[in-house]
């Protein structure tokens, strides 16, 4: 093979400078797009599965959130995401169209999930209601204790509560919850805690019961009892007599235990002695009696208000009774009794017997009759007593002789006097509804000796 010319040689030259030239070219242009390329930079926000949009900077998202938090009336750092959006950095030959954070949570806002540390109370294994903080639970519970206190009235100055506990099984839980759970009202938390569903009951009337009493331990009123009992007489309730109630149900019950201190009367004794200057039917006071003042400490259980039980722990005297003495008449009087009673008024019906009634004791008979009926002397004697006497009214007491004497009491008008001598059947006043009563009647009684017999053995 011969030798290559000059001439191929420089044709090679040219070739090589033209493809160099080319390269040159091509890297300045790629350089050029490429400059472009990375300035139109963005990023892309996926939420889940779901595209969002584009922003220009990460710290939008984080505004966008922070904004949607507040809208919410949450404090952004109080509440915890349980999803956040994902950034994807994308470059674009031309500018993306960027959102700002107003819009970001506004195309965001119904997709961000957001949960809340916060405090349950449950009862008996039931949740009840969800308030911010284990402290704020704890202060709830403690505003309805002294809510209870108030109610059963143990906030005076004689009564220390030694515990308030509540019945049911109360707990407080923390969890991470849906931040529209939240009650962050203390009152509309307090006021769901205290709803009280109304429920019927059947209450069975004890010894001693009351229908003042029975009101007080239910929280409710007479008028509300008599209501649920139509027919029922509240003067006449029998032990073991069933009535209806219709109490609250509160979420949360206490039983308390108090202690109660107070004074009462010590009462005094009277002493009598004979004295044969005056009638029996007269009485002189030779010394005015005085009470006594002692000092009681009880301990009350409560369940629900209701009085459980009461026991005195103590009891100090203060000041002791000092004893009245009393004169009574023994001066021998002309007494015609003939022994026999009759009956003390025209007709009329035994409507209450002799003996135990409502829980205490009967000490006559009660005589059913027409208000302004006349009433008799059941037998001959001296008036011993004629006037108003506490739960009697005006009442009459005649001397008979022998240790007996009658008592007429509930008489609307009186026509005779203290040391009147009556005749048997003499007119001595006239039936009524005076003290303590529920209608127009002669309470009737015989006494011997001072103490009531049944009057109608005297007529058999």
């Amino acid at each position: 093979m011969g030798k290559e010319g000059p001439g191929l040689n420089s044709i090679r030259l040219l070739f090589r400078s033209k493809v160099a030239l080319a390269l040159a070219f091509c890297t300045a242009i790629s350089a050029l797009f490429l400059g472009l390329y990375l300035h139109h930079t963005a990023y892309r926000v996926v939420l889940g599965d779901t595209f969002v949009g584009y922003v220009d900077e990460p710290q939008i998202v984080d505004e966008a959130i922070r904004r949607e938090a507040l809208s919410r009336h949450w404090k952004p750092e109080e509440l915890v995401l349980l999803e956040r959006p994902t950034l994807v950095k994308t470059h674009s030959l031309s500018s993306l169209p960027s959102m700002t954070p107003d819009q970001l949570a506004a195309a965001m806002g119904p997709r961000l999930i957001f949960r809340v540390n916060a405090a349950q109370i449950w009862v008996d294994g039931q949740k009840r209601v969800t308030v911010p903080s284990p402290e704020e639970a704890e202060a709830l519970l403690d505003e309805l204790k002294e809510a209870y206190i108030r109610w059963v009235g143990a906030d005076k100055e004689n009564i220390q509560v030694v515990s308030v506990e509540p019945i049911e099984k109360v707990e407080i839980r923390t969890a991470l919850v849906d931040p529209s759970q939240v009650l962050r009202s203390q009152e509309e938390a307090l006021a769901l805690l205290q709803q009280a569903p109304l429920v019927q009951q059947v209450y069975q009337i004890q010894k001693g019961d009351t229908l003042w009493a029975i009101a007080r331990q239910n929280n409710l009123s007479e008028e509300e009892i008599m209501a649920a009992n139509p027919g029922v007489r509240p003067n006449l309730l029998q032990v073991g007599q069933e009535i209806n109630l219709t109490v609250p149900d509160p979420v949360i019950t206490f039983r308390s235990k108090e202690v109660r201190v107070r004074e009462e009367s010590i009462p005094y004794k009277v002493k009598t002695v004979q004295d044969n200057s005056l009638y029996p039917w007269q009485r002189v006071t030779r010394q005015a009696g005085k009470n006594g003042v002692r000092q009681v400490t009880t301990e009350v259980v409560r369940e629900n208000g209701r009085i459980i039980s009461v026991e005195t722990v103590e009891e100090k005297v203060l000041e002791e009774p000092r004893e009245a003495i009393v004169a009574v008449g023994s001066k021998a009087v002309d007494i015609s009794a003939s022994g026999k009673f009759i009956w003390p008024t025209n007709g009329g019906k035994v409507t209450s017997s002799f003996g135990p009634r409502w829980g205490s004791f009967h000490s006559g008979i009660d005589i059913g009759v027409q208000a302004g009926t006349p009433v008799y002397a059941a037998d001959s004697g001296y008036v011993r007593a004629a006037g108003s006497s506490g739960a009697y009214g005006l009442r009459i007491i005649i001397d008979h002789g022998s240790g007996y004497s009658t008592l007429y009491a509930h008489l609307s008008k009186i026509t005779v006097n203290v040391g009147q001598k009556v005749t048997r059947g003499d007119l001595i006043g006239h039936t009524g509804r005076t003290g303590h009563t529920t209608g127009p009647h002669l309470h009737f009684e015989i006494r011997i000796d001072e103490v009531p017999v049944d009057p109608l053995r005297f007529y058999r």
